[in-house]
C-alpha cells in the first residue's frame, strides 16, 4: 500500500449526509461545495448523518479511497448544523468530536483576570 507523507489534513463537512451514500456520492458532495479541493491529496473528509449517531470518514490512501464508518449505540455526536461548508479542523478537534465533546469549547478553565505573581 502506498503511504502518504505526514499527517492528513482534516476537513469536516457541515450539515448532514444520507448515509446510504457511498464513496462516489460523498466525493460529489465535497466537489459541489468546493470544486477546487483535490480529493486525492493527503486529506480526510468527515461526514455526519442526520441522527448524529454515525460518522463517515473518506480518505484517499494513495491507491484508492478508504471509507470508514463509526456508529454510536446509545449516544450522539455534537455536530455543526450549518449546511454546505467545508471547515478545516485539527487532530485535537477530531479527537474531541469522537469523544463526544464540542469541537470548540468556549473554555475549559475560567480566565484569570488578576496579573499578580506570588
Amino acid at each position: 500500500m502506498y503511504k502518504q507523507e505526514g499527517e492528513p489534513k482534516l476537513y469536516i463537512i457541515s450539515g448532514f449526509v444520507d448515509f446510504r451514500c457511498g464513496i462516489y456520492s460523498l466525493c460529489s458532495k465535497i466537489l459541489s461545495i468546493d470544486p477546487t479541493i483535490d480529493l486525492t491529496s493527503n486529506s480526510a473528509f468527515i461526514f455526519m448523518c442526520k441522527r448524529k449517531d454515525n460518522i463517515k470518514i473518506l480518505y484517499w490512501g494513495g491507491d484508492g479511497f478508504w471509507l470508514l464508518q463509526h456508529r454510536l449505540e446509545e449516544s450522539k455526536y455534537i455536530w455543526l448544523n450549518e449546511d454546505n461548508h467545508i471547515n478545516s479542523i485539527t487532530k485535537k478537534q477530531l479527537e474531541r468530536l469522537l469523544d463526544g465533546l464540542p469541537l470548540n469549547p468556549k473554555s475549559l478553565h475560567k480566565e484569570v483576570k488578576k496579573r499578580v505573581l506570588i
